[in-house]
């Protein structure tokens, strides 16, 4: 009861917790408590399964652990369980969603996420990549595996 008081809680008694109905709603993608964080040494959001089984096979090492997200809307939504140094890897273009690679790179940026990358086959010019993104083509391993 100290601890309800506290946080501004109310308590109900016990006879009408069976009355009560409880919902359980998803986190809001913009909430800071982050419950645990999650130590990965990658994240890969792409909706080809088969790129990123490709990616995890060649390009990253058997003890590597790596988060691998089909849904651009699903990653964001557990974005806060990693660290801001994670380094992400982000395709371009979904057929799932709407969403592009370099807005999800935008809002990961102002998040203050630091190592982003943009896997993409798309040639980009130079004014349209924002300083804080690495272009990557998705045909060179040799350069994902020398992050």
């Amino acid at each position: 009861q100290t601890q309800a008081a506290k946080i501004g809680t109310k308590i109900l008694p016990k006879q009408l917790a069976s009355e009560i109905a409880i919902k359980i709603s998803e986190t809001d993608k913009n909430n800071k408590k982050e419950a645990r964080i999650e130590k990965v040494d990658a994240i890969i959001v792409d909706d080809d399964k088969s790129f990123v089984n490709s990616l995890l096979l060649f390009a990253f090492n058997d003890d590597d652990i790596v988060d691998e997200y089909y849904n651009p809307e699903h990653f964001l939504k557990n974005v806060n369980k990693y660290p801001k140094d994670t380094k992400i890897f982000l395709d371009n273009n979904y057929a799932t969603s709407e969403l592009k690679g370099l807005d999800i790179a935008k809002e990961l940026h102002e998040r203050g996420y630091t190592q982003l990358y943009l896997l993409s086959g798309e040639a980009f010019s130079n004014a349209e990549i924002p300083s804080y993104l690495t272009v990557i083509g998705k045909n060179d391993i040799e350069r994902l595996r020398n992050l």
